[in-house]
């Protein structure tokens, strides 16, 4: 089995399925206000606006940190993992859902990828 957690992942399910045809994909979807939430205390974040003609007053700043994250966000899911949603071989779980019931969704995760829970 292999894990990998990087988020831009999302951009090549394709790919990988073309790949490994029997892989199975698990994509974790948390709150978009939990991952601004984790993100405003990481140091690229914090650093404050730097002058920049390329990318503007605010591109380094908080706030645009935070907008992009957002808008990434919903690009994903609204637009990537709704082509997935019939793809039996890739399965979308809340990580909030995760949290709140970890053994019997772990459970449904083992029997998904083929492994005993």
């Amino acid at each position: 089995r292999l894990g990998e957690k990087s988020p831009s992942h999302v951009d090549y399910i394709g790919d990988l399925l073309d790949w490994f045809p029997d892989a199975r994909i698990i994509a974790i979807q948390r709150d978009p206000r939990a991952v601004a939430a984790s993100r405003l205390s990481v140091p690229w974040v914090q650093r404050t606006a730097r002058p920049s003609l390329r990318h503007g007053l605010i591109a380094n700043s908080r706030r645009y940190h935070l907008i992009h994250k957002a808008a990434r966000w919903a690009w994903v899911h609204e637009r990537i993992m709704a082509n997935w949603a019939l793809e039996p071989r890739v399965r979308c779980v809340g990580y909030e859902a995760l949290v709140d019931r970890p053994k019997a969704l772990m459970q449904e995760l083992c029997l998904f990828i083929g492994e005993s829970s």
